[in-house]
């Protein structure tokens, strides 16, 4: 996540949605809020982040530094079933859990995320991208959600919004960045995931056939509003 109080934005790291590259572009500016930023995790949702910035204002006096209002809130997203052999891709390269020593195959690990197997499915990439940008009666939802398949015209659009100029590289990519991900799945893991991530699929306009999205949302998604009661349930 990224804070910047001179220009005013917020950038909500959704994992593995380019956010590396994107959050080195947005943290090279002047102006960043490294104190209101989670210790713990670049991958704070929205809700999160306002949840801690409530707890910090009460208990240090209301404090206006805490304050996000007027802040323009972004992220993006991608296609769930690209974005599911890409974490596979990563863990397997980068091997940030042992875990994945026992797992044999994109197959198998699909199927132990279906069953909930513990250390999968607490990973922050297999988070749906709805927990990141979506609303609450507490916190509003993302002002912008971009697509990482528009990744650049979605960005010219940010800038201009907030007025800056910004030098994307890439970073953190895995070796399947642009492979052929439909190559990986069978009819059944390609409905598997599909049941997984409903959510992210129909909001942001995702199929398995075209790594697109059908529809594009590149801007606020104004059907998510979700009760805090439906967050704290999802989040629990």
């Amino acid at each position: 996540m990224v804070i910047n109080d001179t220009h005013r934005f917020v950038f909500v790291h959704v994992p593995k949605t380019a956010g590396t590259s994107i959050a080195a572009a947005f943290g090279s500016l002047s102006g960043n809020n490294t104190h209101l930023v989670s210790s713990s995790t670049k991958h704070e949702t929205l809700w999160d982040l306002h949840q801690r910035l409530s707890r910090r204002h009460t208990a240090e006096g209301g404090l206006a530094e805490l304050s996000l209002e007027g802040h323009f809130a972004f992220g993006f997203v991608r296609n769930p079933w690209d974005r599911m052999a890409s974490i596979y891709r990563y863990l397997l390269e980068a091997r940030p859990r042992p875990e994945i020593d026992r797992v044999h195959s994109f197959d198998d690990f699909v199927r132990r995320a279906e069953a909930g197997e513990s250390w999968i499915v607490g990973l922050h990439s297999l988070r749906p991208q709805t927990d990141y940008v979506a609303a609450s009666s507490l916190c509003g939802q993302a002002d912008f959600i971009g697509h990482t398949e528009y990744l650049l015209e979605d960005l010219s659009t940010i800038s201009i919004r907030l007025g800056v100029r910004l030098d994307v590289p890439h970073l953190n990519a895995s070796s399947n960045a642009t492979r052929d991900y439909r190559r990986h799945y069978t009819d059944a893991l390609v409905d598997i995931v599909g049941r997984m991530c409903a959510h992210d699929v129909e909001a942001f306009g995702y199929e398995f056939e075209s790594r697109a999205p059908r529809r594009r949302c590149s801007g606020a998604l104004q059907a998510m509003a979700w009760s805090s009661g439906a967050m704290e349930a999802a989040f629990s």
